[in-house]
């Protein structure tokens, strides 16, 4: 069973495998094995847009965007199977 932290994660990388957990957990497909990865990522976008749009002028979130965007620019750049480096390994 998926059970909150008992304190708030000091950083991003500190709640990356919290929420991570988490959310497999919510998206858990029946046989308990397969994942629906594409949904995974496109709710945590969402959040992630939604939760900046909060607060557009904050120099830390436009900092987040910039990184998304190069980041996005990145993984577009390789062919499908190629992998990338940043947050997922080369296969």
């Amino acid at each position: 069973m998926w059970m909150t932290p008992t304190t708030p994660p000091a950083n991003s990388a500190a709640a990356v495998p919290h929420v991570r957990k988490f959310m497999l957990k919510l998206f858990k497909v029946k046989d308990g094995q397969s994942q629906d990865w594409p949904v995974i990522a496109e709710t945590l976008l969402v959040v992630a847009f939604d939760i900046i749009d909060q607060v557009p002028d904050d120099p830390v979130a436009l900092a987040l965007l910039q990184r998304v965007n190069s980041g996005s620019f990145r993984r577009l750049g390789h062919s499908i199977g190629a992998g990338w480096t940043e947050s997922r390994p080369q296969k």
